[in-house]
Parts: C-alpha cells; structure tokens; sequence
C-alpha cells in the first residue's frame, strides 16, 4: 500500500533512484572496485554539468564543454554515461535535444548527500570547471575568426 505522506513518497522516490542507479552505474559485482570509482567519478562530473547549467544542454554541446575540462581525467564522452539514463534523464538519447532530469526529484537525490550517498554531485564544484571550459570555448570560437 502506498502512503499519503508526502514526506514518505520522497524516500520511496529515493529508494527507486537509488537501485536505478545502482543497476546501472554498478550493475556487474566482479568489476573491480577501482573500475567502479572510475565509473561513479563519470557519472558525478557528467550529471554535475547537467545540473549545474542554467540552461539544459543537449549531448554535443555537453561533449564540447568536457573537452575543455582543466583535468584531463575528466574528459570522456557523455553517451557512455547518459545512454541507459532514459527513465531519468530527458534528451538522452538525441544529441540535439537538451539533457534535463525528467523528475525534479531526481536532482534533489543527487544533491543530497545523506540520500544520495555515493550518488552525490557536488554541483558547485562541477560548476567552476564549467566556467573554465566555457572560457575554452570562447577563446577557441575567437581564435578561429
């Protein structure tokens, strides 16, 4: 039975992102725990930048700004993380159609680290590489005039 509490639907919704995820991001046990961390390090940074935009960007142009990121280590392709997100994030699979979390609860989980646990996004740090990578693509879209 479900509850009238609005209060208990959030953690039920927590519960769900929270095994979604976790079937997703860790979904083979025999990995190694260093492959994990990588793998959770990615889905970190990308969702990050999903969230931390003012306005929602859509695959590409998600792309070029990781290109621009000042550590290296974080430059990879969105797709390889947002490609089995489509019950959570909107626009993720058409490159052109701007990424957003299809429920606003979704971004309340992840940026709530005693919910999301592993799953936090630290959307301020994700933030300042923003702004560093939009200054990338500036200065690349003014040097090529």
């Amino acid at each position: 039975m479900v509850s009238r509490d609005p209060v208990e639907w959030e953690h039920l919704l927590y519960d769900m992102y929270d095994l979604i995820l976790t079937q997703i991001m860790l979904k083979d046990r025999h990995t190694s725990s260093k492959f994990q961390q990588t793998q959770l390090a990615m889905f970190r940074s990308m969702m990050g930048q999903i969230l931390g935009t003012a306005e929602p960007l859509p695959l590409n142009s998600l792309n070029t700004m990781l290109s621009y990121f000042p550590d290296e280590s974080e430059r990879y392709k969105v797709e390889a993380t947002v490609e089995h997100m489509g019950s959570l994030l909107g626009g993720a699979t058409d490159p052109s159609t701007p990424i957003r979390p299809v429920h606003a609860y979704f971004r309340d989980f992840l940026t709530d680290q005693s919910h999301s646990r592993g799953f936090f996004v630290d959307v301020p740090k994700v933030q300042r590489h923003l702004a560093f990578a939009s200054l990338g693509v500036m200065k690349h879209s003014i040097s090529a005039i």
